[in-house]
């Protein structure tokens, strides 16, 4: 009798036991036919750690023990990315008064060949805010350098069509049992084109009919040279407006696998289920110091003809917001080591908002990611290294019990700092701070401002397109009309600001925005009776913070018969579609469809924009003529002007008058009003929404009033570009020839410098 052919699924293979059958491994299970007992009695189909077994083996207790091993590892690892917010006690302080010291925006600036490298998570398509963006485009025209390093989020990689690999860089990971574990990572880098290809065209057109025109009053030759002169201005044009971006790719070990991957921009800060917030920007953050460091001594980007002992330079690193405090911390442990070039760059650190100012890390994490280079050789030398690193973080202002206030850490390393406010900083200087754990924060932020080296500069507004030429509202032609545009032109804010309105509606901007608010009604996004009731807009990343300010209005919406539309999506966006359960008045638009399809509409059609915090999307809306309702706590209070509260004998009234010509009947207005928002606490916002209530329904009463009230709101929004003469680019300007006229040079490479400088001179003499 022939044996039994072995069984596929016999109890003491290998595979049965750890699941490694390679037919399991793609997916597809084998049959298993049903085999009689009576044919081959000896075989049985039991499980291991079944209920019938009678008897447990050695092999068992093992199975059993690297079972439980595993499910601890995991749960300390899980513990360990993971930020417990807990409540940190602290001593409320009194802070001494300083007297601030604005940026003197008279002084000449003298910045030749400057190169600045902006450390950001935010930036061109994967910018929430706007302002990094806006603000780097506006430094393009000015006479620097400028390159961005930033995360190369998954979205991100349809959009660059055209990247080339710069470096594959590694940086060490300490692992809790105090071993180092290198991570490796690709470095890209990709031309972001800051104009759309539209004006681009545009602008190639226009120079094509000018030199089309020109040409036919020369003579061929002048002709040739002369559109050979305009084709290099259009190429020098073109390399102006675009900025190299340097994009830091996910580690090749888990968990930073799965660093960057966000599906839009409004996940880019959505922690990951394997990799905390946390793991993600200590990764970044070392990563771009790294590759920072790369840069200045990579020998093979300097030209042949150059000295020997020539390095690439960079000038200023100017890091953005709290997350990329700790690219400082790595940068100034190097600088300390001579390990970025004879001439090491400057710090620069921006803190965003008063969010900035609350964000902790916990010391846990951050060891896990220090430089390795002093961790002893032994184990015991590693956890005694480890243990006086952790006492001497422990000692520092911006440390409290295992939690570090990351704006702390970045305002003590950097040469000079700034924050998106003005009124904040004036605040801070003068001993008045509102945010949370001011006490890690503050010490550091006055001793930056005794010594000259603390500014707030308030953002600046620069958009790609506008409501007289965007390109959606071009289609169905629901632009504004062009004679408003030339009225903002000629406008200027004055005692008693005068506007000579049109003679017909169409020349009415008010009359195209209801044109644009009947637009959504026919497309079912509104409803008929939001024609005669106040619309209100909020537009940008649904926050935790930002739905508590919702919350709170929304019942005063409701009351005063207001349509409140959300158009945006993030972590708070259950909440909001709860609350429009709850409300009848409130429409969320959420899915990236709905977004890009009725962003422009809503903000067009808009009387009021919801603003708890700075975005470019609600200021934006400022600029299709909405109003402002925010917290008095925004970060927008420095573009932001309180409506006043005018009340003559109980009675409230605007100090605006009409006038008409008595031949052509068109309207004149002029006006002392200067307001373009309702400010409000928690204490009086329902006082705010009355007072915004009550203004929109008296200047829905005349068309004069309302057009009057629109202008206002746009000229208030045009007149803050970023290049305007003394704004944000001048002001960043001066910082970073401030931060520069105290350049740290390492003390064995200031004689060589002083003796290229003197060699240079000679040769410049000779020749001359």
């Amino acid at each position: 009798m022939s044996p039994p052919p072995p069984s596929p699924l016999a109890p003491n293979s290998v595979d049965h036991y750890f699941g490694t059958n390679r037919s399991h491994r793609h997916g597809s299970f084998p049959s298993v036919k049903s085999v009689p007992h009576s044919k081959y009695p000896s075989f049985s189909l039991r499980m291991p750690f079944s209920r019938h077994d009678k008897r447990w083996h050695w092999w068992h207790a093992l199975y059993l023990f690297l079972f439980v091993l595993g499910c601890l590892q995991i749960t300390i690892s899980l513990a360990g990315q993971t930020l417990e917010e807990t409540s940190v006690p602290l001593v409320a302080r009194q802070y001494p008064r300083l007297s601030y010291q604005a940026i003197n925006t008279t002084e000449p600036i003298v910045l030749p060949r400057t190169t600045v490298y902006h450390v950001t998570e935010e930036f061109g398509w994967a910018d929430n805010a706007g302002a990094v963006t806006a603000l780097i485009a506006a430094q393009l025209n000015q006479s620097l350098d400028v390159s961005v390093i930033m995360p190369y989020y998954s979205f991100l990689k349809p959009m660059y069509t055209t990247v080339e690999r710069s470096a594959d860089l590694t940086i060490d990971v300490r692992t809790p049992d105090g071993k180092t574990i290198p991570i490796e990572f690709k470095v890209w880098i990709a031309m972001h084109d800051l104009e759309d290809s539209e004006d681009t065209e545009e602008s190639e057109n226009s120079n094509e009919n000018s030199s089309e025109n020109t040409s036919e009053n020369t003579s061929e030759n002048s002709s040739e040279k002369e559109e050979e002169s305009q084709a290099t201005a259009i190429g020098e044009q073109r390399k102006r407006l675009q900025v190299p971006v340097y994009l830091i790719g996910p580690g090749n070990r888990s968990p930073f696998t799965q660093a960057f991957k966000a599906k839009n921009v409004m996940a880019i800060h959505t922690p990951h289920p394997l990799l905390s917030s946390e793991w993600r920007e200590q990764f970044f953050s070392k990563a771009a110091a790294a590759l920072i460091a790369h840069r200045v001594m990579a020998k093979d980007e300097v030209s042949l003809f150059a000295p020997l002992t020539a390095h690439p330079t960079i000038d200023v690193i100017h890091c953005h917001g709290a997350h990329t405090a700790h690219v400082l911390q790595h940068l100034h442990t190097k600088r300390s080591n001579n390990a970025l070039g004879p001439q090491p760059p400057v710090f620069v650190y921006t803190m965003n908002n008063a969010e900035d100012l609350q964000t902790v890390h916990t010391l846990s994490n951050i060891l896990k990611f220090m430089e390795v280079s002093e961790w002893g050789v032994t184990p015991e030398q590693t956890a005694l290294s480890l243990q006086k690193t952790q006492t001497a973080l422990e000692a520092q202002s911006y440390v409290h019990g295992q939690h570090m206030a990351l704006a702390g850490l970045g305002v003590q390393l950097a040469d000079v700092v700034t924050i998106n406010s003005q009124s904040m900083a004036l605040d801070i200087v003068h001993g008045q701070p509102t945010f949370q754990r001011q006490d890690l924060v503050m010490p550091s932020l006055l001793t930056k401002a005794h010594h000259r080296q603390f500014f707030g500069i308030s953002q600046g507004l620069q958009f790609s397109t506008s409501p007289f030429n965007h390109p959606d509202l071009v289609t169905r032609n629901l632009v504004f009309p062009e004679f408003a545009l030339d009225v903002l032109n000629q406008a200027q804010w004055t005692a008693r600001t005068v506007w000579t309105l049109g003679g017909t509606s169409p020349e009415f901007v008010g009359y195209a925005k209801d044109k644009i608010r009947k637009h959504l009604v026919r497309r079912k996004v509104l409803v008929e009776a939001d024609l005669q009731r106040p619309l209100v807009l909020f537009a940008g990343e649904l926050t935790i913070a930002d739905m508590k300010t919702i919350e709170l209005s929304a019942e005063c919406f409701e009351n005063y018969n207001m349509r409140l539309v959300l158009l945006g999506e993030g972590e708070a966006l259950n909440q909001a579609t709860a609350l429009a359960t709850r409300y009848q008045n409130i429409i969320v638009l959420s899915t990236p469809k709905q977004i890009r399809q009725w962003s422009v509409f809503c903000k067009a059609a808009a009387d009021v924009v919801l603003m708890p915090g700075t975005n470019a999307d609600a200021m934006e809306a400022m600029l299709y003529g909405a109003s402002v309702l925010a917290p008095y706590s925004s970060n927008a209070l420095d573009v932001l002007q309180d409506r006043p509260e005018w009340k003559v004998e109980g009675v409230f009234r605007r100090d605006v008058r009409i006038s008409r010509d008595k031949i052509t009947k068109i309207p004149t207005v002029s006006s002392s009003e200067t307001f373009n928002a309702y400010l409000f606490n928690h204490a009086n916002m329902e006082t705010a929404i009355a007072d915004f209530e009550r203004d929109w329904k008296r200047t829905k009463e005349s068309k004069t009033l309302q057009e009057e009230y629109v202008l206002r709101m746009m000229y208030s929004t045009l007149s803050l570009d970023w290049e305007r003469e003394g704004g944000p680019v001048e002001e960043y300007m001066h910082v970073y020839q401030l931060a520069l006229a105290d350049r740290h040079m390492p003390t064995a490479t200031q004689h060589v410098l002083q003796e290229e400088q003197i060699v240079l001179r000679r040769l410049l003499s000779a020749t001359s």
